[in-house]
């Protein structure tokens, strides 16, 4: 064999060799891709809606942040990403408001492709204020099944020190024993003892939580005051527990007889919002009236600010404290 064909063979065969190989890393790449999929339609990370809660709009983020100045705005969108944590979702105030103001922009465009861009922001104001509405009532309810279960909690923490528990071996059990999202709080605090905390920080913590109710701030002060100057916490803890449950016959007493009141606001401005929304889109000049004189200018005004002090009042009238 020549010297010619020789390094003809040897070239089919590197070619060969490294054809082979191209093959084996695109085949491995694809494998790895393909399972990470899978891991990721499994946990949902993946999802289109999971990656632009997280991520939000990345080409609206100056405008959220000047968005975000504005408070009642940021206040929803705080509660709406607490709501969302409890679902699975992992989400930034800052993500929430580019993602939410993306949708608005498209109301807006959608609107005004259909012949009325205010019906556009009327619908994109229904579904913000629906969605605002859901959060708070997540939230609410999770406080209250923290407040339901905390006498439970305290009955439990009782026996704990009777039999001469210490204070992170307490909150270890209440973490397995009260439910969510009592048992997150407690867990919370277990952690932090854990990691070094002071007793302090921990309980600093547990009674600042935005997830735990108030009467918990009250358990977290006898809890430190125990702490620094010693004694029984048995009767301190027993009497707590009666109040509490005095005081949550009497919230649940007040939420029955207010629910109707509560559900009437609620309805009251979604059905207000979604008919001008519905109207506004269905006839393009349904608006009109009140832009084409300085009359009909103010008149749409005053409207919107008693619609504004309605909901205000009736949030006032409904605001009941248990003292």
């Amino acid at each position: 064999m020549g010297e010619r064909e020789l390094l003809a063979a040897l070239a089919i065969l590197s070619a060969g060799a490294c054809g082979v190989a191209a093959c084996w890393v695109v085949f491995g790449f694809a494998r790895v891709r393909i399972r990470s999929g899978r891991v990721q339609r499994t946990s949902g990370t993946g999802s289109p809606l999971r990656r632009v809660l997280r991520n939000g709009v990345g080409l609206l983020g100056s405008l959220s942040s000047s968005a975000l100045r504005i408070g009642p705005f940021r206040a929803g969108c705080s509660e709406c990403v607490r709501a969302l944590a409890t679902r699975g979702y992992e989400a930034s105030t800052e993500s929430l408001a580019s993602t939410v103001l993306a949708l608005g922009i498209a109301c807006l465009v959608g609107g005004a492709a259909l012949g009325s861009a205010i019906g556009g922001l009327l619908a994109f104001l229904s579904g913000w204020y629906v969605a605002c509405s859901a959060a708070s009532h997540v939230l609410s309810q999770r406080r209250e099944a923290a407040r339901d279960a905390l006498p439970d909690a305290l009955r439990t923490m009782a026996s704990c020190f009777g039999v001469g528990f210490t204070l992170s071996q307490t909150f270890h059990e209440l973490e397995s024993s009260a439910p969510e999202p009592l048992g997150e709080v407690f867990g919370r605090a277990r952690m932090e003892l854990a990691a070094g905390s002071t007793v302090a920080e921990a309980l600093d913590g547990m009674g600042t939580c935005s997830e735990a109710p108030s009467e918990l701030a009250f358990l977290a002060v006898a809890l430190r005051v125990q702490h620094q100057a010693g004694g029984s916490l048995q009767h301190v803890l027993e009497a707590a527990r009666e109040s509490l449950e005095n005081e949550i016959e009497i919230r649940r007493s007040l939420r029955v007889h207010t629910a109707q009141a509560r559900l009437s606001a609620r309805v009251v401005v979604g059905v207000t919002l979604g008919l001008l929304a519905a109207l506004s889109l269905l006839s393009r000049d349904f608006l009109a009236p009140f832009f084409a004189s300085p009359l009909g200018f103010a008149m749409l005004i005053v409207a919107v600010i008693m619609q504004l002090a309605g909901i205000f009042a009736v949030r006032r009238i409904l605001a009941v404290e248990v003292a």
